[in-house]
């Protein structure tokens, strides 16, 4: 998988978190495995959270606290609210959401 395809994948899940069909854990887990194609025991080494706070956000569990969250989701330069700093990012995420969606307004 090259950078290209990363960051398509990566556009991709944003893009359906957006839309809310994937929850905050469910768009973790799936960057993690689909993205990075990692175990858990890989992914906290990376980032330097434990395995059951991992456990816990990807379930969507429990009350992890900002700095895990941001530990976490850090790989990605995603930050708790699930956007990134760079607006052309988000751009795409917003168009590909409304490309997908035939009722909904252009954004932007």
């Amino acid at each position: 998988m090259d950078a290209s395809d990363i960051e398509k994948q990566l556009i991709q899940l944003t893009a359906e978190h957006l839309r809310g069909n994937l929850s905050r854990g469910q768009l973790l887990k799936a960057l993690r495995k689909n993205v990075l194609r990692m175990t858990q025991i890989r992914y906290c080494k990376l980032t330097g959270i434990g395995r059951n706070a991992l456990i816990d956000i990807e379930r969507d569990q429990g009350e992890p606290t900002e700095a895990i969250v941001n530990k976490a989701f850090a790989p990605f330069k995603l930050q708790p609210v699930m956007v990134r700093p760079d607006i052309e990012f988000l751009r795409r995420c917003i168009d590909s959401t409304a490309a997908s969606s035939p009722d909904s307004e252009q954004v932007m």
